[in-house]
C-alpha cells in the first residue's frame, strides 16, 4: 500500500468509468500538471518548439521526414526528464499537430486528450414522472416526501442501468488517485526538487518518506522512468 498524507485530500476522478486502459486519464492529468507547475514549459511549447514544428513540417512530407525535429524536441523535453517516456513523448507530439489544425487549442491551458478512443458511452437521458399534488386532498409535507422517495429511488435505477450499460461496453470504474501525488512527480522529475522538499513545501504536508513512495508508485504505473536522485538546485518556472 503506497503512502498517504495524514491529511485529507480530495481525489482525483476525471470519469466514473474507463475504457480497457485506465491509466489514459492518469495519464492526461500527468500532462496537465506538468504544464501547470512549469508555465515556462508551457510557453516554450507554443512558442519555439511549436515554431521548429512549422518550419520543419514545412520542408516535410510526411512523418518521417520530421525525424530532425523529433531529435530537437527530445532535446527539449530533456530539460525537464521527460525525453525517456515514449509515451510523453508521443502525446505531446500528436498535441503540436493538434496545435497545428486548431491554433486556438491551447491558448491558456494544455487540455489533454482523455478520450482517445473517440467516442463517448451515454446512457438514456434520466426522465422521472410522479402524480400531481391533490391540493385539497393532501398535505404538502406528505406529498413532498412520496415525491423525494419516488426520485431517490428514480435515479438509483438510472445509475444501475449506467452501471449496466458499462459493464457491456466493456468499461470498468475509474480509480481514485490524490491529485497531489500527480504534482509531486512532476515537482520531482521536472522541476527538480527532493522528496523533502516537496513534503515540506506542499499542503497537506507529508514526510520525505512518504512523497518519494507517492510518486515512485505513480512512475511505475505509469512507465515514467525516474532518475536516483535529483540533481542541481530546483528548477525555476
Amino acid at each position: 500500500m503506497h503512502a498517504r498524507s495524514t491529511e485529507k485530500v480530495a481525489s482525483f476522478r476525471g470519469a466514473e468509468y474507463v475504457e480497457n486502459n485506465e491509466l489514459q486519464e492518469w495519464q492526461a492529468e500527468v500532462l496537465e500538471t506538468f504544464f501547470k507547475e512549469c508555465p515556462k514549459a508551457f510557453e516554450e511549447f507554443k512558442g519555439h518548439v511549436f515554431q521548429e514544428f512549422l518550419d520543419l513540417k514545412s520542408l516535410a512530407d510526411n512523418w518521417p521526414d520530421l525525424q530532425p525535429f523529433r531529435d530537437v524536441f527530445l532535446k527539449w523535453l530533456r530539460r525537464y526528464r521527460f525525453d525517456q517516456c515514449e509515451w510523453i513523448v508521443d502525446a505531446l507530439l500528436d498535441s503540436l499537430g493538434d496545435l497545428d489544425q486548431f491554433p486556438e487549442l491551447f491558448k491558456d491551458e494544455y487540455r489533454a486528450d482523455r478520450n482517445r478512443a473517440g467516442w463517448l458511452v451515454t446512457s438514456e437521458p434520466f426522465r422521472f414522472e410522479f402524480r400531481g399534488f391533490e391540493l385539497n386532498g393532501e398535505s404538502r409535507e406528505k406529498y413532498q416526501v412520496q415525491l423525494e422517495q419516488h426520485l431517490k429511488a428514480a435515479i438509483e435505477q438510472h445509475f444501475t442501468k449506467a452501471q449496466q450499460l458499462a459493464a457491456e461496453r466493456g468499461l470498468k470504474v475509474a480509480k481514485d488517485r490524490d491529485p497531489v501525488h500527480f504534482k509531486w512527480l512532476i515537482q520531482y522529475l521536472c522541476r527538480n526538487w527532493t522528496y523533502k522538499d516537496i513534503g515540506s513545501k506542499g499542503r497537506p504536508r507529508a514526510t520525505a518518506d512518504a512523497v518519494r513512495k507517492a510518486i515512485r508508485r505513480l512512475a511505475e504505473e505509469l512507465a515514467i522512468p525516474l532518475p536516483e536522485a535529483p540533481k542541481g538546485r530546483p528548477r525555476g518556472s
